[in-house]
């Protein structure tokens, strides 16, 4: 695991080290399907601003440091399609690689439950 791990737990589940702020959403969180947050509005993402940006760093930590080989390998394909202007919600389908939403949140939530952060992904 990459060396700032501890800051970004800090960050998000608390209120941040070395006098920056934090998110302080605590170590057990609730959150939407992940289906549901990676493909809501920009303006319903700003609704639970604290929430969404928090847990839109552990999740991208987990794909560029958890997810697979811990390579990014599908992190960098899925943002690749975006850039060349590929449909958003198809694109998903390149960090799913063969996975199901499910399999995918019980995969973020083992990534993080091993680290002490605990997330619910409900609708």
């Amino acid at each position: 695991m990459r060396g700032n791990q501890k800051d970004i737990i800090e960050y998000t589940t608390a209120y941040g080290t070395k006098d920056m702020g934090g998110r302080a959403l605590g170590k057990k969180i609730s959150m939407p399907l992940l289906k549901s947050f990676m493909l809501q509005s920009y303006e319903s993402f700003t609704e639970q601003a604290q929430l969404n940006y928090g847990c839109s760093l552990l999740i991208t930590n987990y794909f560029l440091h958890m997810d697979g080989e811990g390579d990014a390998k599908r992190m960098k394909t899925y943002l690749k399609a975006l850039t060349d202007g590929k449909d958003a919600e198809k694109s998903l389908d390149l960090l799913l690689d063969g996975r199901s939403f499910e399999e995918l949140e019980k995969a973020i939530t083992k990534g993080w439950g091993s680290k002490g952060v605990d997330f619910t992904f409900a609708k």
